[in-house]
């Protein structure tokens, strides 16, 4: 029988045979384990329930791997790239740590923290791009609505219903009317 690359190099990492692979990956999607390890392990047609029940746990026991493997599949990791994807993480920090201090002087700038989220935002989808997008309206100062900033302008009126020419009040209006007049 032959097998997938995957599988043969999960065989190789984990020291295990291509059907105990099989049988991890099986017990991992949910399968009960009986049927699993019937199904993969060859089981002489008169094989009871319960003894495979006890060949499967003998089997578990003996072989921690195949638990490792199980625990990596139900956190969906792939026991195959795992270390793939350990090694993009380490990648992604060490990127983090060797910026320039051009490159870590963009992020201080609202311009530069704009600019960077415009180039993600074409990169991702779904609810990466709306969360991305809302963002970019915030800081661009899009998500108030529109205030229109107008001074308050007041005009005051004193209307000439005195007939008293001898008013103090009066005397200053006169004077500061006669001063605006030239102008």
């Amino acid at each position: 029988m032959e097998y997938a690359n995957e599988t043969l190099q999960i065989c190789k990492a984990y020291n295990i045979e291509p059907n105990q692979v099989i049988f991890a990956f099986a017990i991992a999607s949910g399968a009960p384990i009986t049927d699993a390890y019937l199904i993969t392990h060859k089981c002489k047609p008169n094989t009871t329930q319960e003894e495979a029940q006890a060949q499967a746990q003998a089997l578990l026991t003996s072989r921690p791997a195949l638990k490792i493997i199980i625990n990596r599949i139900k956190n969906r990791k792939n026991p195959a790239t795992f270390s793939k994807q350990q090694q993009e993480e380490l990648e992604r920090i060490n990127q983090a740590q060797n910026m320039t201090e051009e490159e870590r002087d963009e992020f201080l700038t609202r311009h530069g923290l704009i600019g960077k989220i415009i180039d993600n935002i074409t990169l991702v989808h779904g609810k990466d791009a709306i969360s991305g997008l809302q963002t970019l309206a915030k800081l661009q100062g899009y998500d108030k609505p529109d205030e229109q900033n107008q001074e308050e302008k007041r005009q005051y009126f004193l209307p000439w219903v005195s007939h008293c020419r001898s008013c103090q009040l009066m005397k200053v209006f006169r004077q500061i009317q006669t001063e605006k007049a030239p102008e």
